[in-house]
């Protein structure tokens, strides 16, 4: 990572800088790992590579300060920035269960065998379905664009009117589909020989948009406060219930899902101050 402010004027500062990134593929000491091919339906050689880990995460960062007027208490600000998150390794820990030999993931019905909690139930005998997990071998780290424009002015002394607009839009986040589904006309899988299969690709998109004003005094004569409002919407195809994420009705079109986010607040306000009350005669502060 590299970055340096360069000011470029006596009005103007502009803020430049890098980061590159590289997250590898998921791997086991002892190649107890493999992944399901989604393509042709088979799983992989236990220790192969499990995907293909991108090589090419740079992520520029730019931004700027211009204070135009001689007043000097106006200032312009603006930014856009991309930021690539870390690769979540915990996704990758149910692939050693695709290893023939060493552990599986089985469907089974609870009929099949009566479970008892303690002692555990003897479930050596219990046979069902293998139910693996895979990944897009064509990975792509989820990332996000960010920008903003604002403009800050000085009222008085010691109070700071903002207004700006902040915008950021999110690729590749990854989700969960169901990649072995049910034809609903023949009631059969894609693949008979497997059970539902837990499938990782990395395309949701979101997209936040929205305009925040602030008013801000510092203290000053026994007196500070923050008044903030935005009105803001935040669309996306990601979905989110009790934390965990959904997955799409359709997962051939997750495109579908596309819409407000469950997070979407259009109006918020928020407020705080502190009041250093007066001190009443004959009495402590």
């Amino acid at each position: 990572f590299v970055q340096d402010d360069f000011k470029a004027s006596k009005d103007l500062t502009l803020n430049m800088g890098l980061r590159y990134q590289y997250d590898g593929a998921p791997t086991e000491q002892y190649g107890r790992i493999a992944n399901f091919d989604e393509a042709t339906g088979t799983l992989d050689k236990p220790g192969t590579t499990v995907f293909d880990a991108p090589k090419l995460d740079f992520a520029p960062r730019f931004g700027f300060a211009w204070t135009p007027f001689s007043s000097r208490k106006t200032v312009f600000r603006g930014g856009y920035g991309i930021y690539v998150a870390d690769y979540n390794s915990a996704d990758a820990q149910f692939l050693p269960t695709n290893v023939p030999g060493f552990a599986h993931n089985y469907l089974a019905s609870l009929f099949q065998l009566p479970l008892v909690g303690f002692p555990p139930t003897n479930i050596q005998g219990l046979t069902g379905t293998m139910a693996p997990t895979g990944f897009n071998k064509d990975w792509k780290s989820a990332y996000t664009e960010s920008w903003n424009f604002n403009i800050q002015h000085g009222l008085g002394q010691s109070t700071v009117f903002q207004i700006g607009y902040v915008g950021n839009r999110g690729l590749h986040f990854s989700t969960t589909q169901q990649g072995n589904p049910i034809n609903p006309a023949t009631g059969l899988r894609r693949f008979p020989d497997f059970g539902g299969v837990t499938y990782y690709s990395a395309g949701l998109i979101t997209n936040y948009n929205t305009l925040q004003v602030n008013l801000k005094r510092q203290w000053s004569h026994g007196l500070m406060f923050n008044v903030n409002y935005t009105y803001g919407k935040y669309l996306d195809d990601v979905g989110n219930s009790f934390g965990v994420t959904a997955t799409a009705q359709d997962p051939n079109n997750v495109r579908n899902e596309y819409g407000p986010s469950d997070y979407d607040t259009r109006h918020a306000l928020e407020f705080d101050y502190i009041y250093d009350l007066p001190k009443p005669h004959g009495l402590p502060g």
